[in-house]
């Protein structure tokens, strides 16, 4: 029996799991499981021959990905499991607002610069905090701004005219 093969492959694709599931670290480890999965391949095909490293990487595969699974499933069930997993969500009720939430409703809407816009900064519409742009121009803080345009999540406003017919 090939023992070291089988050794060599199911190490390989813990390294591969490990790499997938926990530990994002873009590549090595990863690599270093694709390298053991084929060295133990090559091993079991040149000691027994190449149909007996097929049934060897095989088996080892089906042995290995219900293990790989298990531990997919106790890992958050772990202390150190639970420290890698963000497990909040973000609510409505709670305060979180989509970026893109309803800001066509903002064209032709007036507020007030909160900071000098040069030309990105933040303004108070209807009681609401927005990160603004303006088309360029200088807006000093405490100026009247219209909104003239948005393109998905960006706001383009300008300096409100003061003889502007309403």
């Amino acid at each position: 029996m090939l023992i070291e093969s089988v050794i060599l492959i199911a190490i390989g694709f813990i390294l591969l799991f490990i790499e997938l599931f926990i530990l994002p670290s873009f590549g090595p480890v990863g690599m270093l499981g694709g390298v053991l999965i084929i060295a133990g391949i090559i091993i079991a095909g040149y000691k027994e021959g190449v149909q007996t490293a097929i049934v060897y990487s095989g088996v080892t595969l089906g042995v290995s990905l219900p293990l790989c699974a298990v531990g997919f499933w106790l890992i958050p069930k772990t202390k150190i499991g639970r420290s890698l997993i963000l497990d909040t969500s973000e609510h409505k009720e709670k305060g979180f607002r989509s970026g893109t939430d309803n800001l066509e409703n903002l064209m032709g809407k007036t507020g007030v610069a909160i900071t000098s816009l040069r030309p990105a900064g933040t303004v108070r519409i209807e009681n609401d905090r927005l990160d603004v742009l303006t088309q360029g121009e200088f807006i000093a803080k405490g100026k009247e701004v219209e909104v003239i345009r948005v393109e998905g999540n960006k706001i383009i406003v300008k300096e409100k005219s003061e003889n502007a017919i309403v």
